[in-house]
């Protein structure tokens, strides 16, 4: 399952300062990564990485390594150790891939998948950044990696994003595009998490052209999926898009009953 990145985290990867040089640094050799301070850690983001570092530090299968780094970058929030080490991921999937030693081609399958992951956060990153222009290379990186072994989920992941990015920059209708495509192959294979996100940003889209009806529609069908995903954050993205929308039309009590849920 794809890890959706939260407001929070986002906001903390923004603000991330450079670590001093005075401070005492792990030892890179085993913790794979420059400049982390295991003492900023919390206890449970170290807990996190030590227990992948000990896998990834005991095994020769690939497999396990790839496990491993995912593991970190699935469940670690500690936002200068989860960028450091989704580059590590993504240098580590690229150099596997380039030796081409894999025992089965499920398994170099989903070292390419890994790959495409580690390319959507770079992105991902770029975009919390500012960056738009290195943001959509990588997304538009991990969407050839992703339809290279037909991940119809990770096309879909990427889909919302590049029509985000295209919808910011002015050209609505290839964000309209992407956001349909999106809604289709998350609808073909079941992928909620993507239908709804998907789908949300088609609301977003059909707000700007004061097609509030519709808007309304979307937003409502968003917010039954991922009141099913109990993502709170979004949940509270949604009402409030329903409440606004209300407010628009008028109806004050309907906004306030939508708001008061937030």
């Amino acid at each position: 399952m794809k890890k959706v990145l939260s407001l929070v985290f986002l906001i903390l990867i923004l603000s991330k300062d450079k670590k001093c040089s005075a401070q005492k640094f792990a030892d890179k050799e085993y913790y794979l990564i420059d400049s982390l301070v295991l003492e900023e850690l919390s206890e449970d983001n170290l807990e996190i990485i030590e227990e992948a570092l000990e896998l990834f530090t005991s095994t020769t299968k690939v497999s396990k390594k790839r496990e491993s780094l995912f593991y970190i970058i699935d469940n670690c929030y500690d936002p200068f150790a989860w960028v450091l080490y989704n580059e590590f991921s993504n240098e580590f999937a690229k150099k596997q891939l380039k030796k081409n030693k894999f025992t089965s081609n499920s398994e170099k399958k989903e070292m390419v998948s890994f790959l495409g992951l580690t390319q959507y956060y770079k992105g991902y990153t770029d975009d919390v950044r500012g960056d738009a222009e290195k943001s959509i290379f990588y997304y538009k990186k991990s969407l050839a990696t992703y339809k290279s072994i037909n991940d119809k989920e990770g096309v879909a992941m990427c889909m919302e994003n590049i029509g985000a990015y295209y919808f910011q920059t002015g050209s609505m209708n290839i964000a309209l595009e992407c956001f349909h495509k999106g809604v289709k192959l998350s609808t073909e294979i079941g992928y909620l998490e993507g239908l709804a996100n998907n789908n949300r940003a088609l609301g977003d889209y059909f707000y700007t052209q004061k097609e509030f009806d519709k808007a309304l529609k979307i937003y409502k069908e968003c917010l039954l999926i991922f009141e099913e995903l109990e993502e709170d954050e979004a949940i509270g993205y949604c009402i409030t898009d329903i409440g606004r929308i209300y407010e628009i039309k008028d109806s004050l009590d309907l906004a306030l009953k939508a708001y008061n849920k937030v």
